[in-house]
């Protein structure tokens, strides 16, 4: 009887380790995030594997996740199935164990600390079933900066805006704290600090410092406004006046002004030009100005009335080949002349 007994569990010894040889040596199933995956775990499907000082039934998983991310790991199990979740690190290390049905059932999760695969082992700790797996990977850069955070010893606290936090940039993520000195700063990822962000002079700044220059609300009397990248801005210790800043030679070029007259000269349909001979002079608000002669504007001098909206001849030259019956030229909006 005894020999027979001992024969027996020989065979079953056997059995199981062919059967966990066997399905050890199968590919193991990886698992995406998002998807639930049905599970059996039986003698003819699933391996035998140690689990303290017992052999229990289970089923491996694979995860490829990356440095940071958060993942939660959800089963649920059919009938009287009593589970036990472990989870080993690319090292082959446990990071992970849990049978608590109701913990199991709404997820437990874990912050990977590196990157690779890690293996996901459902156990069967009373008899054999069927059961739900799901993985869920969180944001991966939001997860991955709380991660930094925790690495830094910073506690992480809400922004808003407060000039007094210190606010740390990680990758694509933004996290503020009090635990540093208030002030930005970019994480690097190659030695595991974060470094005060170094300022970068604007060119208004520049040209401020350059020129001595104080900027000023715009609108009051007597300041200078600047013309900057687009944007108007003023100075109230210059003389006032319109400014271009010149690129090219960094220099505070003065812009002239549109004159009305010369806009009044081309409404009459007339051309300004250069003063010489062979031209037209025409005088408004005290200023000279000159033109192209046209048919109904002879060579001569002339004064603008504004009053009575024409043009006074006060003197032409002589033309043997031309009369001038237009003795008083009245510019009209046609562009004409009369």
């Amino acid at each position: 009887m005894l020999y027979r007994r001992v024969l027996k569990s020989i065979a079953a010894i056997a059995v199981c380790g062919a059967i966990a040889q066997t399905l050890s040596a199968q590919a193991i199933e990886t698992l995406s995030s998002g998807r639930s995956t049905p599970g059996t775990l039986n003698s003819t499907r699933s391996q035998l594997v140690p689990d303290g000082n017992e052999h229990r039934l289970a089923n491996d998983y694979n995860f490829v996740g990356e440095l940071g991310e958060q993942i939660t790991i959800a089963i649920e199990a059919q009938g009287n199935l009593d589970l036990k979740l472990v989870v080993f690190n690319p090292l082959d290390e446990m990071v992970v164990s849990q049978s608590n049905d109701n913990l199991l059932k709404q997820g437990i999760t874990y912050t990977l600390r590196s990157g690779g695969t890690y293996r996901i082992r459902v156990l069967a700790e009373n008899n054999q079933g069927n059961y739900t797996i799901k993985i869920e990977a969180a944001n991966r850069d939001s997860a991955r900066a709380d991660l930094v955070m925790r690495d830094l010893g910073y506690t992480p606290t809400i922004c808003n805006g407060n000039p007094d936090l210190a606010v740390i940039q990680i990758g694509s993520e933004t996290r503020c704290t009090r635990d540093a000195q208030a002030g930005e700063y970019l994480y690097d990822e190659t030695d595991n600090k974060a470094y005060p962000v170094q300022e970068t002079e604007t060119l208004k700044d520049t040209i401020a410092r350059e020129f001595g220059l104080q900027w000023v609300p715009c609108g009051g009397p007597g300041l200078a406004e600047i013309s900057l990248e687009g944007e108007t801005l003023c100075i109230g210790n210059y003389p006032a006046g319109e400014y271009r800043y010149n690129v090219a030679t960094n220099r505070l070029d003065p812009v002239q002004p549109v004159d009305r007259n010369v806009a009044l000269l081309r409404e009459w349909g007339l051309t300004p030009t250069q003063c010489g001979n062979n031209v037209v002079y025409i005088s408004i608000d005290g200023k000279q100005y000159c033109t192209l002669p046209t048919q109904w504007l002879t060579i001569g001098t002339y004064r603008y009335l504004p009053a009575q909206d024409r043009l006074e001849p006060l003197s032409q030259p002589y033309n043997p080949d031309y009369t001038n019956i237009n003795t008083e030229p009245q510019p009209n909006n046609t562009g004409s002349g009369l």
